[in-house]
């Protein structure tokens, strides 16, 4: 994962870990470049924290809805391989939609570990979700708030997580929509992201390849 552009910069990772563990610099609130320890960042999901509906392929980096697809029981989400650090201060992530499948209930955001699986991420409590059926941000229910446009096939979803200022926001195919959950408390939230209908198919990017987003202007504003 490549962060040389962003606030956080590699300086060594561990291969053999099933998780990529890694030692950064970091900017604190005050601006001053400080060492950090090293931490473990996501980098996959997990197939084995994954509802049974959905198939993790690309070493982690694919997943593929593969359920009946017929009604909210239906539903499921998966998880990524480990927590996101709150030490990391900013972290991004982008999904790419190679299939919106019938309906495009698509759902991308984070979530506690205790979070039900067989929900799409929102619906419950410790869980942010973005949909792509009809562009709402939701937490804690299964009413959404009113947030951004959908999104469909080809489209690239940016998720930035943000534990300077305890918000969530998104960005579609390079362009940032604002903040969508501002004030969240929790510390130990992991990469999730929901299906809920035939065909629906995405793919990760965790730094493995470059963000279409441009991080810089974000990290500036911290700055």
């Amino acid at each position: 994962t490549n962060f040389s552009d962003f606030s956080l910069h590699p300086m060594s990772s561990d291969a053999k870990s099933p998780v990529v563990l890694r030692s950064y610099y970091l900017l604190d609130a005050l601006g001053t470049i400080r060492r950090a320890p090293s931490y473990a960042l996501p980098v996959a999901l997990n197939p084995r924290d994954s509802a049974h509906v959905i198939d993790i392929k690309e070493n982690g980096r694919i997943a593929v809805y593969r359920g009946a697809g017929q009604s909210d029981r239906d539903c499921g989400a998966v998880r990524s391989d480990c927590i996101i650090p709150p030490q990391c201060g900013v972290f991004y992530f982008e999904v790419t939609v190679i299939s919106r499948g019938r309906s495009g209930y698509i759902a991308i955001g984070v979530c506690g570990r205790q979070v039900a699986l067989s929900r799409l991420p929102g619906w419950d409590r410790h869980s942010y979700g973005y949909h792509g059926d009809d562009g709402k941000c939701f937490h804690g229910s299964g009413v959404g708030s009113e947030y951004g446009p959908p999104f469909t096939t080809n489209d690239t979803i940016g998720c930035i997580v943000d534990f300077y200022r305890h918000s969530i926001a998104y960005t579609k195919n390079g362009r940032h929509l604002g903040v969508a959950f501002d004030g969240f408390s929790e510390d130990a939230l992991y990469v999730t992201l929901g299906f809920g209908t035939e065909g629906e198919i995405v793919q990760l990017n965790f730094g493995q390849e470059p963000f279409v987003y441009d991080l810089k202007s974000y990290v500036a504003d911290i700055r």
